[in-house]
């Protein structure tokens, strides 16, 4: 009931790469939410419309510097995520 890997913080991801897999060279399925408090509720609060999620605020997971090539399916996919951001993210020859 404690952890909640959907909502948790990201550690590192830096220069990984991903060659000739079965589907996906990376897949992000179904959340990635990283949120300060990763078991507590996201709430909307619109009495403060420049924090509206001020009671559990986002964090932002950066990824750094990936290559995903002849993967089966595709090189990279993110479903559902918050504030995820790619960086230097390279794929090529995925089907």
């Amino acid at each position: 009931m404690n952890v909640c890997p959907c909502n948790s913080q990201v550690g590192e991801f830096i220069n990984n790469t991903a060659h000739s897999v079965g589907r996906y060279g990376l897949r992000i399925f179904h959340n990635m939410v990283p949120r300060k408090f990763p078991c507590k509720a996201i709430k909307y609060d619109s009495s403060v419309p420049e924090n509206p999620y001020w009671q559990n605020p986002p964090i932002t997971a950066n990824l750094y510097n990936y290559t995903g090539w002849k993967n089966n399916r595709a090189g990279a996919i993110l479903e559902k995520v918050g504030d995820v951001k790619l960086h230097g993210f390279k794929t090529a020859d995925n089907l």
